[in-house]
């Protein structure tokens, strides 16, 4: 987003400003969490103490800027209200995190107030920029901002479409999966869902990227653990017959974005910005979150159906092409926000 911008005609310069925290500003948000451990990570990002020590810290480098700035654009993370102008761009809310997936929600006697400190933050943004259009209606409906404040521009992705080479689909049928968190994306949905499909198709096989948990009894399933290495997932997207992310929650899904852009059909649950993504089924299938024989007979189906394949493969790449890039998103997001930088 940041690279994207800096390269947009209408914006003479942007200024990264890191909020994060180092030396003794780590060990006191630290201290202060150290005893909910089993709630560590949500805390430290998201807890009272982390949200005013973020904000102090932002205030500061802001104050460190020699150079007159027009706006402030937020891009996730989660601060107090501060008196200049400033923008976000997320993909979720405390509310819908809360929800949606429990582990990465505040704990029950900070939620409330997290909710809250959400809310204030966000209608006090002079624009709030969304990846999905259900957050943007979320914001509407439930958090009281004002529609003409609320715009989804959605996300774009990592490589560059010209360096992408053409798809050569591996021999045998292949599904990939790329998840850093395993439960929450349905891993182990897959890996179930897995067992019904090869029992179809005997030479299928399944690749996972990421942190998995495998059963003993699994067969025909290769775990490649974290792929760092652009080129080399680059390379596992483009051997794949079929994507799969059966997410229980995923506030976007970055990772379908990637195989679409490499032309792999892709199999997704009805979460989050998934619809969306894959405009309710006509750019890729999806199934019901939890459903192990839904998925599994839809995967099925898909590999069995090479023209299907080829369909689902053309339309995805030219969606990602004409507007999941980067530049696509930052010039939604500049056309929004200039004219409400000029009334104000």
């Amino acid at each position: 987003m940041l690279e994207a911008l800096r390269c947009h005609p209408s914006i003479s310069s942007v200024v990264p400003i890191d909020a994060s925290f180092r030396g003794l500003w780590d060990a006191l948000v630290a201290d202060s969490v150290k005893f909910s451990e089993s709630r560590w990570l949500v805390n430290y990002s998201h807890g009272r103490f982390a949200i005013r020590a973020r904000s102090r810290l932002l205030r500061q480098q802001l104050r460190r800027q020699c150079s007159e700035f027009d706006i402030v654009l937020l891009i996730g993370g989660r601060y107090e209200p501060f008196p200049v102008p400033y923008a976000m761009f997320i993909d979720t809310t405390v509310d819908l995190t809360a929800a949606g997936w429990s582990p990465w929600a505040p704990g029950r006697n900070d939620q409330l107030w997290s909710i809250g400190a959400d809310k204030e933050q966000l209608r006090a943004a002079t624009q709030v920029f969304t990846a999905g259009r259900y957050v943007a209606e979320h914001l509407v409906r439930d958090y009281g901002i004002a529609p003409d404040r609320v715009t989804p521009i959605g996300c774009g992705i990592s490589y560059p479409m010209a360096s992408i080479p053409a798809r050569t689909p591996s021999p045998k049928p292949t599904i990939l999966f790329v998840g850093h968190d395993f439960e929450r994306q349905g891993g182990d949905v897959l890996v179930e869902a897995f067992t019904r499909v090869r029992s179809a198709i005997p030479d299928a096989q399944l690749l996972l990227v990421g942190a998995a948990h495998l059963p003993e009894s699994a067969t025909g399933i290769t775990l490649l653990g974290e792929v760092d290495d652009p080129h080399q997932l680059s390379d596992l997207y483009r051997n794949a017959t079929v994507f799969c992310l059966p997410a229980r929650f995923e506030p976007y899904g970055l990772a379908v974005l990637e195989a679409m852009a490499h032309g792999v059909p892709c199999v997704a649950t009805r979460v989050g910005a998934m619809s969306e993504i894959l405009h309710d089924g006509q750019l890729g299938l999806l199934v019901d979150p939890e459903d192990v024989q839904g998925l599994a007979d839809t995967l099925t189906s898909l590999l069995h159906d090479r023209r299907l394949q080829d369909t689902l493969s053309q339309r995805a790449r030219r969606a990602v092409e004409g507007q999941k890039t980067w530049d696509a998103v930052a010039d939604r997001l500049v056309k929004k926000l200039l004219p409400a930088l000029r009334t104000r």
